[in-house]
């Protein structure tokens, strides 16, 4: 067997297999496609939270210190009572 005829074997086995992946990759994205139609659900509804202010790596936000001052506060008139 001379090169020639070993290339031009080589090559259509290679378009061959380009062909089949092709196909079998346009089959695939149309199943996809057919099932993602049939499949169609009513998306969730998202409320957006409102915007609050972008804390710093390292920083505690706003309402974590609100919240702790509040819960040392309450803990200090606790333990006066006593």
């Amino acid at each position: 067997m001379d090169v020639s005829a070993t290339l031009l074997t080589a090559a259509n086995i290679m378009v061959t297999g380009m062909v089949g992946v092709f196909l079998f990759l346009s089959l695939l994205i149309f199943i996809v496609k057919l099932v993602a139609r049939w499949c169609v659900e009513e998306a969730p509804v998202i409320t957006k939270k409102p915007a609050t202010k972008q804390t710093l790596p390292g920083q505690v936000p706003a309402t974590h210190v609100a919240v702790i001052s509040a819960a040392i506060a309450q803990y200090k008139k606790q333990h006066q009572q006593e």
